[in-house]
């Protein structure tokens, strides 16, 4: 055997670069994963804020107050709100945070694998 191989045929050396790659994927993984988390979260707050307002407007009674400026102003969708995320849109994401979720639980097990193995 070369010097610094072991039975796999990698020197310590490329085994070491292995690892070290897999560890940077993994910090990219967790970030991406992160980030998409924190999009998903922003729409489904803005989702929930539809939800609410269009709650509140289902049990208002009618009243001189849906005639006036005041009572338009309180009861529509705010700008933000009239940017809600379309279902494909919301589909897109859900498939997107479970490929993230994949490819981080495959690596981390590649990491596992790796660490276990090593003699």
């Amino acid at each position: 055997m070369a010097d610094g191989e072991h039975g796999s045929g990698m020197t310590d050396n490329e085994k070491r670069f292995q690892r070290a790659q897999l560890q940077i994927q993994i910090e990219d993984a967790e970030e991406k994963l992160s980030r998409l988390s924190d999009r998903a979260c922003e729409m489904a707050d803005l989702l929930s804020a539809v939800a609410n307002k269009l709650t509140e407007n289902s049990a208002l009674s009618p009243s001189p107050l849906d005639f006036t400026a005041d009572g338009d102003q309180q009861h529509r969708l705010s700008p933000d709100q009239r940017n809600i995320p379309s279902f494909a849109e919301i589909a897109r994401m859900i498939e997107e945070l479970k490929a993230a979720r994949q490819n981080l639980h495959n690596l981390r097990n590649t990491k596992r694998q790796m660490t276990g193995s090593r003699s």
